[in-house]
């Protein structure tokens, strides 16, 4: 690697590092206004939102600096060295419906497009060239793999939109201000609305939901409920107290499930025995590190998410598109598809914009590793 490259690929996987070090810098003092607004929440308390068991909010103590070390000294291949394939879509794809229902597009990362029984709904979206807040600075920051297979211009007409946390790789705020001239509704974990209220969005169209809240959309048959995540929160310079959440998608004919960033918990047994089977189980398998296993699962322990869940494919996300871990960038993708095949889980890797019918198989394309053609 040239100098100059190895200089700025340390600049950006330090400030990616910067995301687990310090919790997005949050000063949430408890203040008496906090207080008032989120005493009902049993989740809530010494001034602000707690995992339902015992969580280190970035690294586990002391080990920071080892941490800083890998990510400055790590030989591992933490970008792609070659142009990645994406499936390009246009408006024109959403004229027509899948016969069954159900399909699901990964637009990159976190980001989602699922179309359930009749409704559009996209997670975490994240159409921005660079993430972190120094995002305006065309240098800094995790840059994209991969362009967006599809323009906000181009989506459907969506239904929801659902924030998993405020996390800037999963609550982009350009994203939002172009989403927010659709009359969509936001679905967000307590306290995150507030962000979206400083950005202009009418207070009307956010949803702020506790652990276990449900609403329905656009029907009782479709509910939008809000589950237990294991993670933590937090923006540069925030005071606000934000909780982290899973979702659970249950249509009249079809389930699915979004992870967010999670760590292991036993609420997923709880949740796949409440609401499942889940059709698609879509659970984040990037980032990962010993030391980080608190609040991410990677890609074996995806695989146990996935069982406890109860769902019947497997779609990976939050991995191949940002440089945000201490690993070479395909070691999620690999890992996964090798404990999956163990353990006879029913999977699909599909490229960015290429859609996945759960109701049918998708040949393993490895797209992730380079053409010797």
């Amino acid at each position: 690697m040239a100098d100059i490259s190895r200089r700025k690929f340390i600049i950006n996987s330090a400030m990616a590092m910067m995301s687990y070090s310090l919790p997005g810098c949050a000063l949430a003092f408890g203040s008496n206004k906090f207080e008032e607004k989120y005493r009902h929440s049993p989740n809530y308390y010494n001034g602000k939102f707690q995992n339902l068991i015992k969580t280190s909010e970035g690294p586990k103590p002391g080990t920071s600096l080892s941490m800083i070390s890998e990510v400055v000294f790590g030989q591992e291949e933490r970008e792609p060295t070659f142009e990645l394939p994406v499936n390009q879509l246009n408006s024109s794809f959403f004229n027509s419906s899948p016969a069954k229902g159900l399909r699901a597009i990964w637009i990159g990362h976190s980001s989602m497009l699922i179309e359930i029984d009749g409704r559009w709904i996209l997670t975490d979206p994240v159409w921005s060239d660079r993430i972190l807040p120094v995002s305006y600075i065309n240098f800094a920051g995790p840059k994209r793999f991969h362009k967006p297979p599809i323009q906000i211009d181009s989506l459907p007409k969506l239904d929801a939109v659902l924030i998993s946390h405020d996390h800037y790789d999963h609550l982009d705020k350009a994203t939002i201000l172009a989403l927010a001239k659709r009359d969509t509704k936001f679905f967000v974990p307590l306290g995150t609305g507030e962000y979206l209220k400083g950005w202009g969005i009418p207070s009307k169209r956010i949803i702020e939901m506790d652990w276990w809240d449900s609403n329905t959309l656009g029907g009782d048959d479709f509910t939008i409920m809000a589950t237990p995540a294991r993670h933590y929160s937090g923006r540069f310079f925030s005071s606000s107290p934000t909780l982290w959440t899973s979702w659970a998608i249950l249509g009249p004919h079809h389930r699915v499930f979004f992870s967010g960033d999670t760590g292991m918990l036993p609420a997923f047994d709880d949740i796949g025995k409440k609401y499942g089977p889940f059709d698609l189980t879509m659970i984040e398998i990037g980032a990962y590190h010993e030391n980080l296993d608190d609040i991410h699962v990677g890609p074996v322990q995806a695989i146990d998410v996935h069982q406890s869940l109860r769902g019947k494919m497997l779609l990976p996300i939050h991995w191949g598109t940002f440089n945000l871990g201490i690993h070479a960038w395909t070691d999620p993708i690999e890992k996964m598809i090798k404990t999956a095949i163990k353990n006879s889980v029913n999977f699909v890797a599909p490229m960015p914009g290429q859609p996945v019918y759960p109701d049918k198989s998708l040949d393993l394309n490895k797209w992730w590793v380079k053409s010797m053609s």
